[in-house]
């Protein structure tokens, strides 16, 4: 049989917490969420931001219907070299 302990604390007690999806941690108070669609936690309120199913990304609900939409825009690799927009 499995025992399940509970251990209380103060919120004052606690600085940050992880994210059950992604198992990062998060600092408290920054109103983390976690984006399934983009597979990353973001902070300032999940009320705030929409996902783009075409972009791939979270905007803030004030772009709804006005940014500039590039499909997949956010799908590409992070490899540590420098890339130069000219």
């Amino acid at each position: 049989m499995l025992e399940v302990s509970y251990i209380y604390f103060s919120i004052s007690e606690v600085f940050q917490v992880v994210c059950a999806v992604c198992d990062t941690k998060q600092p408290i108070g920054k109103q983390q969420f976690h984006c399934d669609d983009c597979g990353i936690c973001r902070v300032g309120g999940q009320e705030n931001y929409f996902h783009c199913e075409k972009c791939g990304s979270c905007y803030s609900v004030t772009l709804r219907d006005n940014h500039l939409c590039v499909e997949n825009s956010m799908d590409m690799c992070i490899t540590g070299s420098v890339i130069a927009i000219m």
